[in-house]
């Protein structure tokens, strides 16, 4: 059984502390089972403490999907490569309201004719980390090039070091 000490992320000083924390973390995760609450809240800790180190340490940030649709009955085509490439950056990612360890959420808007707006929120504070819109016709006409560069971008900003 594994106890995760709840530690106070933002009241540790020094550089040394956080690096300790984040390389104890960093080798914990893969020993945790994919898809399970510790692994979830020990990714939520690595990511406070070091956003840029999720992907370098091949990781992604448990997150809760929210797709909004303006305007429109019919399943959007965009939706689909949307949840494939946040999973293949490493995201676990879930659909529900309420299950435990996804501590972030992803609202993406996709708007008629060809907008996207991505805002990233801390279901605990409410805070908005990131905030990004995007004109989707530049990337071409196609589901999967319409989405793809637009995710990389909100990505990047997502694991960008503060």
């Amino acid at each position: 059984m594994i106890i995760f000490c709840h530690l106070s992320i933002p009241a540790l000083d020094s550089f040394r502390e956080k690096e300790g924390l984040s390389e104890s973390l960093r080798l914990l995760v893969p020993l945790l089972k994919k898809g399970s609450i510790e692994r979830r809240e020990a990714v939520n800790q690595l990511y406070v403490i070091n956003p840029g180190g999720l992907l370098q340490y091949g990781l992604g940030l448990p997150l809760r999907l929210e797709i909004i649709q303006d305007q429109s009955s019919r399943r959007d085509r965009r939706i689909s490569p949307i949840m494939k490439f946040l999973r293949r950056a490493g995201s676990e990612l879930s659909r529900e309201e309420g299950e435990e360890g996804f501590k972030y959420t992803l609202s993406v808007r996709l708007s008629v004719p060809d907008r996207a707006a991505f805002i990233l929120k801390d279901l605990e504070t409410g805070a908005v980390i990131v905030r990004d819109a995007v004109d989707l016709s530049v990337f071409g006409r196609r589901p999967k090039r319409q989405v793809a560069g637009p995710v990389d971008s909100i990505l990047k900003k997502i694991y960008e070091v503060q």
